[in-house]
C-alpha cells in the first residue's frame, strides 16, 4: 500500500530524493537498496520497496524494522492492538474547520482528476516545495516543532485548545490506508461501490483498485444536518446516470473486523463530496434539472 510517496536517498555526500513510481526492482536492487530514507523533516528511518508482482502501481515503500520514524513524522505509528485510540506524547489536537475539509475534499477530488502528465507536474511542484521547506526547516529541534493532529471525532473536542490552530488533513485512497491511518482523521478517496441507507444507519460503500471500505455518517453528521436522510438515494441515482463516480469523505479511520477492511466514521456535515459536489448541491441540481458533470 503506497502510503510513502518519496524517499531521499544518501549515498556518501549524495543526497536526492525519489518518487515511488519511479522505482523498478532492477533500479532499487542495484541502486537504492539500503539507502533510502524517509523524506520527512528531521526524520531519518531507513525504507525499503516492497514490490507487487505484476502491478507496479501497487508497489510501495515502508520503513525497515527497527528503523522507527520520528514522533513529528506524519508517517509515525504506535501498534494498536486492542482497537483502541492511542495518541503519542506531545500530540496537540485541533478541530478540523469547516473550511479544511472543503479544501481537502476539493483537492481530491482535483487530484483524482489529473492525467498522468498532470500528476507528474504536481509531484515536481511538491518535490520543490518540500525541499525548500526542508531547508527552511533544517536548523529547527525536532523537539520544539509542535505536533498538530486535527480530529472530527466530537468525543475528542473536550481535548482540544481553541487558541490551536495548523494542522493539514491527509489524503489516502482507498487501497492505501495502513493500520497506522486508524483512529486518525483521514480524507478518504475512492469509487462508488453500493449504498445502504435506512433509519437505522447510512453507509456508502466505495471501491479503489479492488480495495473496499465502507463510509459510516454518524449522529453528528445528521444533527448538523436533518434534511440529508432523504437526500441519500440520490447518490445511487446519479451513479446509475453516470460512469465512475467519485467519492471522497473526511473523517475517523476504523476497522470493520466482520469484513476485515477499514472503515470511515463521518461526523461533519461537510464530510461527504459526491463527485466534487456537496449532498444538498447535487440534490439542488437534481430539482433544478440540470447538471455540471
Amino acid at each position: 500500500m503506497p502510503t510513502i510517496y518519496t524517499a531521499i536517498f544518501r549515498n556518501n555526500n549524495k543526497e536526492e530524493e525519489i518518487d515511488l513510481f519511479a522505482l523498478t526492482p532492477e533500479k532499487y536492487y542495484k541502486t537504492y537498496k539500503s539507502n533510502l530514507f524517509c523524506s520527512e523533516v528531521n526524520c531519518f528511518a531507513k525504507l525499503c520497496y516492497v514490490v507487487m508482482p505484476g502491478d507496479k502501481k501497487r508497489s510501495y515503500l515502508r520503513k525497515w524494522r527497527n528503523s522507527p520514524h520520528s514522533e513529528n513524522c506524519i508517517h509515525y505509528t504506535e501498534e494498536v492492538k486492542d482497537g483502541t485510540r492511542k495518541r503519542r506524547s506531545g500530540t496537540t489536537l485541533a478541530i478540523a474547520s469547516e473550511d479544511q475539509i472543503r479544501r481537502s475534499l476539493k483537492q481530491g477530488f482535483e487530484l483524482e482528476l489529473l492525467s498522468d502528465e498532470e500528476r507528474e507536474k504536481r509531484k515536481e511542484e511538491n518535490r520543490r516545495k518540500r525541499n525548500k521547506r526542508i531547508r527552511r526547516n533544517s536548523g529547527i529541534n525536532k523537539s520544539e516543532q509542535l505536533s498538530i493532529v486535527l480530529v472530527t471525532n466530537p468525543e475528542e473536542a473536550t481535548q482540544v485548545l481553541n487558541e490551536v490552530k495548523g494542522g493539514r488533513l491527509v489524503k489516502r485512497n482507498v487501497d492505501a490506508l495502513t493500520n497506522g491511518d486508524l483512529w486518525n482523521t483521514r480524507t478518504i478517496i475512492g469509487y462508488f461501490y453500493d449504498l445502504e441507507h435506512s433509519k437505522e444507519r447510512t453507509i456508502v460503500r466505495v471501491v479503489k483498485n479492488g480495495s473496499f471500505l465502507d463510509i459510516k455518517f454518524e449522529e453528528a453528521f445528521f444533527a448538523a444536518m436533518p434534511e440529508y436522510q432523504g437526500m441519500f438515494h440520490l447518490i445511487e441515482r446519479f451513479a446509475k446516470e453516470n460512469d465512475r463516480i467519485i467519492i471522497i469523505a473526511t473523517g475517523e479511520v476504523r476497522r470493520n473486523e466482520e469484513k476485515k477492511e477499514f472503515s470511515v466514521s463521518v461526523f461533519d456535515k461537510n464530510g461527504l463530496s459526491v463527485h466534487g459536489k456537496r449532498l444538498v448541491d447535487l440534490a439542488r441540481e437534481y430539482a433544478l434539472g440540470h447538471f455540471n458533470f
